[in-house]
């Protein structure tokens, strides 16, 4: 089903030829499908602004960001709440970009995430769309990769992580780069950046890519039968930038570039679960990736590249496709009967979501050349094509715009809203304890239930309270006696015991709160419902909150408004100029098609990298002054970037 056009290598470039353009290879093509992306994922926001961006994670995402900007960076490392659920160590990129915006946009906690949900899966889409148009130069396949891929990013393998979305992204954009390294100094620089970033965002998948940068090299050895020596003067500054970087990585862990120390046991805490829990949600999202239609996509690809034979060893995007396959084989570990969340490793690694856009191109490109022998009708396979893609975004768009599935629902933003005005009425100096409860018995149940309250409950938190706030399992009389709660089973009693530890960390007398939120089963339930409580136990039901036996309302939710969406796009505007100015002088001579998803890609890096070197040097809270500098640091190193293109590395 391939054509040469789709996998045959120019022998001086990147840049295969391919068909005559045509209108889609025209620079308004690809503006308008990076336009669509942007519609497609935004438009449930543009509807509802005030509602908050999908999934569980964000919320933790959400209360780390402000504590960077109320806080001193230490005080994030040193908030791990009980059993860890609310530890993440120097997995600080997303909260670092993330004060930046909020900062120098001036906008509102929800928008903020809603803004890295959405644009990084744009962009994540545009920079694989990009980086196979750079290799196969048929418009056919940007467009292909371009929307099978972001067809993909509703699926449960990326719904709601933030972070692995974001280490995704710094890898992918490290691909554009790996042809560079060998005469480049900046692009070392550069490559080292994204890697490095990729480390200070999800660190396992740092390691299984520099794993994967490993195969490359054996690729060229093994099937392009290229000489050790040839392998090692093309690939030595690639292994050896990429292993800095992940020293660089231990290295602040370790050493503690904000302060305190951190074990990388703090990376990932995997729920404890038996491998039967995890084999089912791995079961679970295979069938919601739908095998069946998009599984021969994926076969397409992987043939189409194959089909190069021993020239995909030396191909720069079969090598990197065919060698970035290989995190897949954790998904494998039920096999040997281990327990750890299998499914995870579907979002260490986009190789199989670029395989599926590439299998998507491959296939239109075949049924439109042989339509012109053999008849019209052969279109229908064009047609089918289409119709696995819209139904793929189709098939998971309910569950992105159902506001129920918002890490905060509207019920939630007014319950903690009014008890974050009340906070904000006192001195901050108290802590906050919220009284949680849930009628669930299985351990990953309970422990997620109270992982997840911990990370939702710290959104009624104001600035000056981030690291006072703490959950309680179980009775709110067992609280205010001292004691754990018994609930059901064991499981419920060590975990009601481990939060009740936490609490006992606090200084002063707390302020212990009852919300309704936390509280729809259990033994607060009843409490909530008749909004009778003891005076020194706040009670909090929607937007009313009983507190010392007086009753306040809040008046109104804060809707967000799209009045100051033109100005926060024209900021953003403003921050790509870092990621044009670097993009133009690392990959010389790429087009818009290039260039839409590596100049964003470029400035994330680049702000990010800037915000946290200056937080390590400041070691105070991410103010708008300090945001702002960030971002002339990251403006200075992309022209810097952009000056120094020409300079050789020897």
């Amino acid at each position: 089903m391939t054509t040469t056009s789709l996998y045959r290598r120019a022998p001086d470039g990147p840049a295969a030829p391919g068909p005559p353009p045509g209108p889609l290879g025209s620079p308004l093509a690809f503006a308008a499908v990076a336009a669509l992306l942007l519609l497609v994922f935004s438009w449930t926001f543009i509807a509802d602004p005030g509602r908050a961006a999908p999934g569980d994670d964000p919320a933790f995402y959400t209360w780390r960001t402000e504590a960077l900007l109320s806080e001193e960076p230490a005080t994030l490392l040193e908030t791990t709440g009980p059993q860890d659920v609310l530890a993440g160590g120097y997995r600080v990129t997303t909260p670092v970009l993330g004060g930046i915006l909020r900062r120098t946009l001036g906008i509102a906690p929800l928008t903020t995430t809603i803004i890295l949900t959405v644009g990084i899966r744009v962009c994540l889409a545009l920079l694989l769309a990009g980086f196979a148009y750079r290799h196969r130069r048929d418009p056919l396949v940007f467009h292909g990769v371009a929307l099978g891929s972001a067809s993909l990013f509703l699926s449960p393998p990326f719904f709601g992580y933030l972070d692995n979305l974001l280490c995704l992204l710094f890898l992918t954009a490290s691909l554009f780069l790996i042809e560079r390294l060998r005469a480049s100094w900046a692009a070392r620089a550069t490559f080292f950046i994204l890697l490095f970033l990729a480390g200070m965002t999800h660190p396992t998948t740092l390691v299984f890519f520099c794993v994967v940068l490993g195969a490359m090299s054996a690729l060229r050895w093994v099937v392009g039968r290229a000489a050790v020596r040839t392998v090692v003067r093309d690939d030595i500054a690639m292994l050896l930038t990429a292993a800095t970087a992940a020293i660089a990585v231990v290295l602040v862990w370790r050493v503690g570039a904000w302060g305190p120390s951190v074990s990388l046991a703090e990376a990932a805490v995997p729920p404890p679960a038996d491998d039967r829990f995890f084999f089912v949600r791995l079961t679970d999202w295979v069938r919601a990736l739908r095998p069946l239609l998009n599984g021969p996509l994926l076969a397409v690809g992987l043939v189409a590249l194959l089909a190069g034979g021993r020239r995909a060893g030396e191909d720069e995007m079969s090598r990197v496709t065919l060698a970035w396959l290989l995190p897949l084989a954790g998904v494998f570990g039920f096999v040997a009967g281990l327990a750890y969340p299998y499914y995870r490793f579907f979002n260490t690694t986009l190789s199989w979501v670029l395989l599926i856009g590439f299998g998507a191109a491959v296939a239109t490109r075949f049924f439109i050349e042989r339509a012109r022998t053999a008849g019209p009708l052969v279109l229908v396979g064009v047609v089918a094509v289409a119709a696995v893609i819209v139904t793929n975004f189709l098939s998971t768009s309910a569950r992105w715009s159902d506001p129920d599935e918002a890490w905060l629902t509207e019920r939630q933003q007014e319950e903690l809203g009014v008890i974050r005005d009340a906070l904000q009425r006192l001195d901050g100096e108290r802590p906050v304890v919220f009284a949680i409860d849930t009628e669930a018995t299985d351990r990953v149940r309970i422990y997620g239930f109270m992982k997840f309250s911990a990370n939702v409950s710290r959104h009624a938190l104001p600035h000056g309270y981030l690291d006072r706030g703490y959950v309680f399992l179980g009775d709110v009389d067992d609280l205010l006696a001292g004691r754990p709660s018994e609930g059901p089973n064991d499981a419920y009693q060590d975990i009601s015991a481990a939060t009740l530890e936490d609490v006992r960390t606090a200084e002063g007398d707390p302020i212990v709160v009852v919300a309704g939120s936390f509280n729809q089963t259990g033994a607060n339930a009843g409490l909530v419902d008749e909004q009778d409580a003891p005076p020194d136990v706040w009670v909090a039901d929607g937007g009313r909150l009983l507190a010392g036996g007086e009753t306040v309302e809040r008046a109104d939710l804060r809707r967000g408004s799209l009045l100051r969406l033109p100005l926060v796009l024209a900021g953003l505007c403003l921050l790509l100029l870092p990621g044009i100015a670097a993009a133009r002088g690392l990959v010389p001579g790429a087009g818009l098609a290039q260039l839409l998803g590596l100049a964003p890609a470029l400035a994330v890096a680049l702000i990010t990298m800037a915000g946290f070197v200056v937080l390590s040097l400041a070691r105070s809270p991410l103010s708008v002054p300090l945001a702002w500098l960030a971002v002339a640091v990251a403006l200075a190193g992309g022209v810097a970037l952009w000056r120094g293109r020409g300079a050789p590395a020897e």
